[in-house]
C-alpha cells in the first residue's frame, strides 16, 4: 500500500465515527494535515448574498471559529462558478481586491467546488499556502 492509499484508508476510518459538525471538522483537519497547507476550509455558499461560511477551518493545524466573507473580486467567487482553481503563487496579484488574502500573507491558493446530488455547486474547499506551493501532485 502506498502513502497515498494509506493516508485515504486512515480519512475513511477516521471520518466513519463522525457525524455532523465533528465530521466536517474531522474531515478539514485530516486534510489539512495530508496536503500541508497553512490555512484549510469547507464552507456552504449563500448565492443570493455572494457571501461564503465556512463551516470547518482549520489554521496551522487547529480547527478554530468559523467566518463569513463576501465573494466578490475573489478566486472562491470563481470556484463558486463551479471552477477548480489552481493557483500555485501569487494569488494576491491576481486577486488585488482581495483583502483577506493580502491579511493573510497567502501566496498559493487551491479550491474546488462541492456539488449536490444535483449537480449544484453549495460550497466549496479551500487550502491557502503561505508559501509558493511547490508539489502540485497530491
Amino acid at each position: 500500500m502506498n502513502a497515498f492509499d494509506k493516508n485515504l484508508a486512515n480519512i475513511i476510518k477516521s471520518l466513519k465515527s463522525n457525524y455532523g459538525q465533528d465530521f466536517f471538522k474531522s474531515l478539514t483537519l485530516q486534510l489539512h494535515e495530508l496536503i500541508h497547507a497553512d490555512y484549510t476550509f469547507i464552507a456552504k455558499l449563500d448565492v443570493k448574498r455572494h457571501v461564503s461560511q465556512t463551516i470547518s477551518l482549520v489554521v496551522d493545524g487547529v480547527v478554530v471559529d468559523n467566518f463569513e466573507y463576501d465573494l466578490a473580486g475573489t478566486p472562491c467567487a470563481d470556484v463558486s462558478g463551479d471552477t477548480v482553481c489552481i493557483y500555485p503563487k501569487n494569488i494576491c496579484s491576481l486577486y488585488p481586491s482581495d483583502q483577506l488574502l493580502i491579511d493573510m500573507g497567502v501566496e498559493g491558493y487551491i479550491g474546488t467546488p462541492l456539488h449536490d446530488s444535483s449537480g449544484a455547486v453549495f460550497g466549496l474547499v479551500v487550502a491557502l499556502y503561505k508559501l509558493p506551493i511547490s508539489d502540485t501532485d497530491y
